[in-house]
């Protein structure tokens, strides 16, 4: 059953009209998907208008958590990381990354505010740039 109010319509039919509106234009795009919409359009003016650099500093995390890094570190060198390491990649990991993360860590964790932040970050665009040199799952994913 449905209840109505005074004007006679449900509250489904008093739903919010933008949602109303982004369904009708998902189910047109759907439909055809080179038709451009208002929400596409939308977008894809932000998009261009930003631009998200692969390197825009919102995208690394500002903080760090030491216990975090250690006991990736540690488990790296457990025997069951190392087991994963054989099984995922057919030899043993070197685990020297890891521990890096947990010194510098370690190195940090007694500066304050905006310089700490800015190290984390830094650091983490470091590591980003060195996995996009190497190769990855990436190489294949983003060809597909």
């Amino acid at each position: 059953t449905t209840t109505t109010d005074r004007t006679g319509l449900s509250k489904t039919d008093q739903a919010d009209p933008d949602l109303r509106a982004f369904l009708a234009e998902l189910s047109a795009s759907a439909a055809d998907p080179r038709a451009k919409t208002k929400f596409n359009a939308n977008n894809e003016a932000a998009e261009q208008a930003t631009g998200p650099s692969p390197h825009d500093r919102r995208l690394f995390p500002t903080t760090m958590s030491c216990r975090s890094a250690f006991d990736a570190a540690f488990y790296c060198q457990s025997l069951g990381g190392q087991f994963n390491g054989v099984y995922r990649y057919g030899g043993l990991r070197d685990c020297s990354e890891h521990w890096g993360d947990f010194w510098f860590c370690m190195r940090i964790k007694g500066w304050g505010g905006p310089e700490k932040e800015k190290a984390v970050v830094e650091h983490y665009r470091g590591k980003e740039e060195r996995y996009r040199k190497g190769r990855s799952s990436e190489d294949i994913w983003e060809q597909r």
